[in-house]
């Protein structure tokens, strides 16, 4: 199935783990993206070439992987749509923060740009934070704040 940003949502998955794992500053290698998706390195071997062949992603030969702006973007896009659900799970529904956090992770794949906006107006109307990161076992990510394009 194709998330909201035209891609898979393994390939967002992806794209997510590169960036929280590249947050504090060190060189993410296919061995931690394969350690956090809990997945066998030639797998993200073979999906970091699609990524680099679409241009989300550069990589060292045998080296690290990075995120080229647009990558970047995207995977804001995901940590953002992440964050939306998460919150709403938890903070209105009482969900338990483990629980919410698998589930945000499986829904960020195909909610509506609709249905985000949505999510988030309910949630600022209703007093709750704006955007905050999200912590879990997602790591603090980067989300994007309302005014943004929701998808």
């Amino acid at each position: 199935m194709a998330g909201s940003t035209g891609l898979t949502s393994s390939m967002e998955d992806y794209l997510e783990a590169i960036l929280v794992l590249g947050e504090n500053g060190e060189p993410v290698r296919i061995t931690d993206i394969a350690r956090r998706l809990g997945i066998a390195k030639a797998s993200v071997s073979q999906a970091v070439s699609v990524l680099k062949t679409s241009g989300l992603v550069e990589q060292e030969p045998y080296g690290r992987v990075s995120l080229t702006s647009l990558g970047r973007d995207s995977a804001r896009k995901v940590t953002r749509r992440h964050t939306i659900v998460r919150r709403l799970l938890v903070e209105v529904l009482g969900v338990p923060a483990h629980i919410a956090d698998d589930d945000a992770c499986r829904l960020e794949h195909s909610i509506s740009p609709e249905t985000l906006s949505r999510l988030v107006a309910f949630l600022e109307k209703n007093g709750r934070r704006q955007d905050p990161g999200h912590g879990g076992s997602s790591g603090g990510a980067r989300p994007g704040r309302a005014g943004e394009d929701p998808s």
